[in-house]
């Protein structure tokens, strides 16, 4: 389901595969009519990998064709639930070929 795949995206899932342990097993459950099963950590990563590049692609291109990313010289934050998944900052400076950091809110309570 969305929700199962959502739940093992934020619990397991890693936007490099080179830096997800391959040992590292997670489970996934199966549709009602099918059971679940087991995949490495490093699959998993194989798969949400090209995701997140070709969304980081589709960022840069944009910022590019307005100008705008000359104007990161500081560099960029990700934000989001997506963005603590662990391989995003290093992925996004691949990319976006600067600093990336993860924001965090302040001054919540």
């Amino acid at each position: 389901s969305t929700q199962c795949a959502e739940a093992i995206k934020l619990e397991h899932a890693c936007a490099l595969a080179r830096l997800a342990d391959p040992d590292e097993m997670v489970e996934v459950s199966g549709a009602p009519e099918r059971a679940g099963r087991r995949i490495s950590r490093a699959a998993l990563a194989e798969v949400v990998e090209p995701r997140y590049e070709e969304l980081f692609n589709l960022v840069h291109a944009e910022l590019q064709r307005h100008g705008l990313d000359e104007l990161c010289g500081a560099g960029m934050v990700v934000t989001g639930g997506s963005a603590k998944m662990e391989g995003i900052v290093e992925m996004a400076e691949e990319i976006f070929q600067m600093p990336v950091r993860l924001g965090l809110p302040r001054y919540v309570t």
